[in-house]
């Protein structure tokens, strides 16, 4: 029986590629096996024939057992094998230069380049951690378990790592370049004959090229150490299959002249929590290079038949090249057959002498007799990737279970044509441990699991690649999300083999979990597996649970420290069905120690409370978006608002959304108030709440398309710091429309119940996303801009925010939203608009703060009640300079007079060619306090009306205060 193994697919960081446009085919698919697919810019992928053309913008994918050949306008070749995709970024063709950039994302690609024109031409081949440019040559390049490799044939070419783009090196003819991680920068070694002949081989359409089982390339050398854990968090290499003969001392590492490094582990029961464990076990083995070794494995076993087994693994490796002792531990999984053989796998972690920390992975095929079995395997230890503070004889009693982080336990398997469907309830029993080590700017770990009694249905697919899998463990808070899946099913033996690598995040960590997977079903289909993989993982500086019940589970988290920098980004992982193809829901937005039990309301030393808007847009758009808003105070007591937005893609064909790498959310902390007195833990108690509902049962408001859109119910819950103007709120809309109800709308004025606020304008637009059906309805997102007054503390507040809303069919006529706005009171809006780092935090907030056109108002002609009235600096405000403004706002409101409730009095002014007026008309007049509702004509860059209000205090007949209000293009009431 051939013992086959799998390649762990590396979880690599989206490449964020700019695209030059060219209508023009740049080349043509020469020669194809099996099946191949193009993705061209905003279109499905679909399957191509020989002769088809290629352009800028494509990605071109093969599946497995199948390859292809393109040919350039110029006579460049490129040739694919098999589970490659590349991307064509760049491909500019003429007499005297020639520009050529392929962005290989997965596989093995031969490039054979004939001209690159003249001085300055240039042919690249990029991946996510590599650069190889030649001027005219033969070469290869793979991208495969999260390393890159350019092999050279012929010609000379140059290369770097784009974690260390200024170490150049140059590529001469029978020589590699290999690049483990970005940040490790690139190393050089020579190559062999049969090296360049397998990748040839493996290449070229029309030839076989080695086992088809596998993408492995050649090892890299051993690249020098890094000294902290990768923020990229780049996967270790896995155990690789039988390599070809490229060093005498890898086929007989004892022949004369090869030192070699000796492995010795124990496996032992320990401290697991699995049902069936190996005893007595032993691996040893020897390298002729520190990195692939050659395993044998012995040992017994307390339990015989095919129950799985799993144990600690504990040892030392003789590093001759360094004279020094590595430590290893870790976990061995064992899995015994019919037919007395068996299958294992290991994942440990080792420490070298200089405390720095790596992974060593292996795998191996036994023969048992008893209790007892013998065999071979290979494993590879990985370059280091941290470095640690415990001594390495301590690492196993170090190595403490990760209890809160979950792994990929599977014992209930069904394969379809799209999909892959992964459990284990019961009557499967399945048990899996972590162990982490707390290293050097993050956590490691390694992992076992094993499964039984779990059911397996193939469907017929004996191969298969890019599968997804998501799981949300909610009493872990943890999440694991994978769609690059990729095994095989070996009928003949009922032998299962699964690989790849996932995204995590808990409530502490985000990072990536490698896995290799063997499993066996029986002839009732009654299956058992085992796993092992590694763990890296970053501290998160904040977390919440994404929890909406019904139709959302996750994890949203920022591995940046949002209370040292003002700008930063979050990341997500989760799912979502909200019933229908278009939906919106809220949470409360609150920060959380998950480091305690109780959840105490801080975290990393700073608090945050506040609302959170999940939307989901199916149909053509299949979108994701977060929408969040909340007070903050950080533990020096520096207080503001945390303001939250990000978008992505729903999986096709799923309800998972992953929010991550080029795809992340940006996160605003806006600064308002330096040193207070609240910080951390006491923001909670300082937070004043107040909820307002919509008195008016109908507002009617006009849409520049023409279309009626009425709101019918408005609920607004409001926070603010005590003894602040300032504050969030969050408000639910919900109304009627008729005809297409995209564009810009204008609500009326409309008071709250309670009689404290009246003035409330509300103005929104579709800014970043509009889609609306007759049949299946739509969504919308938007901004909002408004003003407020507050009859009880006599002030006047502007607002600005975002709203995300959906459409039902038109058949129902509905619409509802949610907006979520930051207020400030209007003389401390004015000053922060006054110069440019208030208008930035301005512009965070998404409140307009660009003034670009400003008008005094006074009385007209003679008043019976007031001697002077005057609006003085009336500013009108919009998102851009030269743009529609949406609120006005004035901090100096000044008049003399006995002004009564109910009566107007006429304004007007003059900036430039334009003339305004307006009727001011007291609302209400208390004690010392005073408010007023304004509505006038005129405007600045396309508006035509304004409306809003005013407010202060009075002492005898003297009346002062602030002005606000918004800004309209046309008067819908």
């Amino acid at each position: 029986m051939k013992t086959k193994y799998f390649i762990q697919a590396a979880l690599i960081a989206l490449l964020v590629i700019p695209w030059t446009v060219f209508a023009a085919p740049v080349g043509k698919i020469t020669a194809l096996e099996g099946k191949v697919d193009i993705t061209s810019p905003g279109q499905a992928a679909r399957l191509v024939a020989p002769g088809e053309s290629v352009s800028v913008g494509d990605f071109i994918r093969t599946k497995s057992k199948s390859k292809a050949e393109i040919t350039f306008n110029e006579g460049n070749i490129l040739r694919l094998a098999e589970n490659t995709r590349i991307g064509i970024t760049e491909y500019m063709s003429g007499q005297k230069r020639n520009s050529s950039i392929l962005s290989l994302l997965r596989g093995k690609i031969q490039n054979i380049v004939k001209s690159i024109g003249g001085a300055g031409g240039r042919y690249e081949v990029h991946t996510p951690t590599s650069v190889c440019g030649v001027r005219g040559t033969h070469f290869f390049n793979f991208f495969l378990a999260g390393i890159s490799g350019s092999l050279f044939q012929e010609g000379t070419g140059y290369g770097y790592s784009k974690g260390k783009p200024e170490e150049v090196k140059t590529i001469n003819p029978g020589q590699g370049m290999f690049v483990s991680a970005a940040q490790l920068g690139a190393q050089l070694r020579s190559v062999t004959k049969e090296e360049l002949k397998s990748m040839g081989d493996s290449t070229d359409p029309g030839k076989s090229g080695g086992d088809p089982s596998n993408n492995n390339p050649p090892p890299p050398p051993p690249p020098p150490p890094s000294s902290q854990l990768n923020p990229e968090i780049i996967p270790p290499p896995p155990p690789p299959p039988p390599l070809p003969p490229t060093d005498p001392c890898l086929l007989d590492p004892t022949a004369p002249g090869c030192q070699t490094a000796a492995l010795s582990l124990q496996i032992t029961p320990g401290n697991v929590s699995f049902t069936h464990t190996i005893d007595n076990g032993t691996v040893t083995g020897t390298t002729a290079d520190n990195t692939v070794y050659t395993l044998t494995i012995a040992g017994s076993g307390t339990d015989v038949g095919i129950d799985p087994a799993g144990g600690l693994v504990n040892g030392t490796i003789n590093n001759f090249q360094a004279g020094t002792t590595d430590y290893v531990s870790g976990y061995f999984m064992g899995l015994p057959l019919s037919g007395s053989t068996a299958r294992g796998l290991m994942s440990a972690i080792y420490v070298n002498g200089s405390k720095q920390l790596g992974f060593l992975v292996g795998a191996g095929t036994a023969s048992f007799s008893g209790n007892t079995f013998t065999g071979t395997g290979l494993a590879v230890k990985a370059p280091p990737i941290a470095t640690t503070s415990i001594a390495p004889a301590d690492l196993s009693s170090s190595l403490s279970l990760w209890s809160n982080v979950t792994v990929p336990v599977f014992g209930n398997i069904t394969f379809t044509s799209s999909s892959i469907s992964m459990d284990c309830v019961s009557p499967c029993v399945g048990q899996g441990e972590a162990r982490g080590l707390d290293v050097s700017g993050g956590k490691v770990g390694v992992w076992g699991a094993l499964t039984e009694f779990g059911s397996f249905n193939n469907n017929g697919i004996t191969s298969f690649s890019n599968r997804m899998f998501y799981y949300f463990d909610s009493g872990k808070k943890s999440v694991i999300l994978t769609n690059d899946l990729a095994g095989e099913v070996d009928t003949a033996n009922r032998h299962v083999s699964i690989s790849g690598g996932f995204s995590f995040m808990t409530a502490l960590y985000k990072g990536v979990i490698t896995m290799n997977h063997f499993g066996v079903y029986d002839a009732s289909n009654i299956y058992t597996g085992i796993a092992s993989g590694t763990i890296q993982a970053l501290p998160l500086t904040f977390a919440n649970e994404l929890s909406i019940i019904p139709g959302m589970t996750g994890i949203i988290g920022s591995l940046d420290n949002i209370w040292a920098n003002p700008t930063s980004t979050f990341s997500a992982l989760g799912t979502v069905n909200f019933a229908s193809p278009y939906g919106i829901r809220y949470m409360n937005w609150n920060s959380y120690n998950y480091n305690t039990a109780s959840y105490l309301t801080n975290d990393d030393g700073g608090s945050y409370k506040g609302f959170l808007v999940a939307q989901e847009a199916r149909g053509v758009t299949n979108k994701f978006f977060i929408d969040s808003v909340a007070l903050y105070a950080a533990a020096n007591g520096n207080i503001g608002i945390l303001r939250g937005k990000g978008g992505t893609d729903i999986y096709p064909g799923s309800d998972v959304f992953r929010m991550d790498d080029a795809l992340t959310g940006d996160l605003a902390r806006v600064e308002l108030v330096a040193g207070s007195s609240i910080a951390g833990q006491s923001l909670f108690s300082n937070v004043v709440t107040s909820t307002s509902t919509l008195l008016t049962p109908s507002v009617t408001s006009m849409l520049e398309n023409g279309p009626v859109l009425t709101l019918t119910a408005n609920a607004a819950e409001n926070i603010n710091i005590s003894g602040y103007d300032w504050g969030v709120s969050k408000s639910y809309l919900q109304g009627n429309y008729t005809d297409d109800p995209r564009g810009d709308a204008v609500f009326n004025n409309y008071e709250w119940t309670g009689a404290t606020k009246n003035g409330l304008e509300g103005y929104y637009y579709q800014q970043q996303e509009a889609v609306w059906d007759a049949a299946t309805g739509g969504y919308f997102i938007g901004r909002v801009a408004g003003a407020t007054t507050n009859w009880v503390d006599a002030k006047t507040y502007v607002f600005g925010g975002t709203v995300n809303g959906v459409f039902e069919p038109q058949a129902n006529s509905l619409w509802s939203a949610y907006g979520q706005t930051s207020t400030i009171e209007t003389s401390a809006f004015v000053a922060l608009a006054s110069n440019a780092d208030g208008r930035a935090k301005l512009a965070a907030l998404d409140i307009p703060s660009v003034q670009v056109g400003t008008v005094n108002m006074s009385l007209s002609g003679a008043d019976p009640y007031w001697t002077s009235l005057n609006i003085n600096n009336m500013g009108f405000y919009a998102h851009t300079a030269g743009g529609m403004p949406q609120i006005w706002a004035s901090s100096n409101v000044a008049g003399v007079g006995t002004p009564m409730t109910g009566t107007p009095a006429s304004l007007t002014g003059v900036s430039g060619p334009n003339t305004f007026t307006a009727s001011f008309t007291m609302k209400n007049i208390g004690a010392n306090t005073w408010s007023a509702n304004i509505t006038g004509q005129g405007g600045f860059n396309g508006t035509d009306y304004f409306k809003g209000g005013a407010a202060g205090t009075y002492s005898g007949t003297n009346y002062q205060g602030t002005a606000a209000g918004t800004a309209y293009k046309s008067m819908p009431f």
